[in-house]
């Protein structure tokens, strides 16, 4: 029952964290509630800057499993840098389980093809926003830091 009622607030929170970025897209694009003056980029900038601590908020209070053997366990926004550091868990396996080399070129190219085919990612390329991927084993040991082309 416990399990049904966190996975369900789990999708509630992705709900509104979609509706929320959706809103915003339109607002940025648009303009003020679709107002013939329209958002500078430097206005649609800092914007987008200031959501960072909202996000950040929501996704730090609500770790999440992401598939099989990793989860999101919090991420740091910074609006200063225009960054985002996401910190997972390879809840799975060890440090001594992975090749760095292969692991980090596989986590790469899946990372910079999401970026660049995910409609969802189009206010991260939009202000060539920093993402970075950091990996640590299932002890805390780390595994590895990626950064995704912008």
């Amino acid at each position: 029952m416990k399990n049904g009622i966190k996975n369900f607030g789990y999708i509630v929170l992705i709900l509104i964290i979609v509706a929320f970025g959706k809103v915003l897209g339109k607002f940025l694009v648009n303009g003020v509630w679709g107002s013939s003056n329209k958002l500078t980029y430097n206005d649609s900038l800092k914007i987008y800057l200031n959501t960072f601590h909202s996000i950040e908020d929501s996704i730090n209070k609500n770790p999440k499993i992401l598939d099989e053997y990793t989860s999101l366990d919090s991420i740091n926004c910074s609006s200063e840098e225009n960054t985002i550091t996401y910190y997972h868990t390879l809840y799975q396996n060890t440090k001594s389980d992975f090749d760095s080399t292969i692991f980090n070129s596989m986590m790469k190219s899946q990372i910079d093809t999401a970026l660049l085919n995910n409609p969802k990612m189009f206010m991260q390329r939009r202000f060539k926003t920093k993402l970075k991927y950091v990996y640590y084993d299932k002890y805390g040991e780390f595994v590895s830091k990626i950064e995704a082309i912008n």
